[in-house]
C-alpha cells in the first residue's frame, strides 16, 4: 500500500470510529467510549505522520469528520450534565465528581 492508500484508509477508519462513537454516546456505554478515544487516538497519530498529501477530497473529509466530532462532543457534554443532575450535582460542580473535567481539543 502506498502512503495515499494509507492515508485515505485511516480517513475512513476514523470516520467509521466517529459514527461509531455518535451510537455509543447514544447508548450511555462509557467502557466502549474510552476504547474508541484510544483508536481515534491512534487513527490521529497515523494521519499526523503520513506522508500523503492533503488534497481537495481529504480536505473535504477532515471538515465533515471535524463537524461530527463536534456533535459528538454535544452529545457528550449533554450525557455529563445529565448524569450529575442524576447524582444531584448542578453543571457548575465539575471539580467535585469524579475526575476533573478534560478539556477537548478538535482543532489539533
Amino acid at each position: 500500500m502506498n502512503a495515499d492508500e494509507d492515508v485515505d484508509r485511516t480517513l475512513s477508519e476514523l470516520e467509521a470510529l466517529v459514527e461509531e462513537e455518535r451510537v455509543a454516546l447514544r447508548a450511555l456505554d462509557a467502557r466502549r467510549l474510552g476504547e474508541l478515544g484510544e483508536l481515534k487516538l491512534s487513527a490521529v497519530a497515523a494521519l499526523r505522520a503520513a506522508s500523503a498529501g492533503l488534497t481537495a477530497e481529504r480536505g473535504r473529509r477532515l471538515r465533515s469528520l471535524r463537524e461530527r466530532l463536534l456533535r459528538n462532543q454535544l452529545l457528550l457534554v449533554h450525557a455529563r450534565d445529565c448524569a450529575r443532575a442524576l447524582r444531584g450535582g448542578g453543571p457548575r460542580e465539575a471539580g467535585r465528581i469524579g475526575r476533573a473535567p478534560v478539556r477537548l481539543s478538535v482543532r489539533g
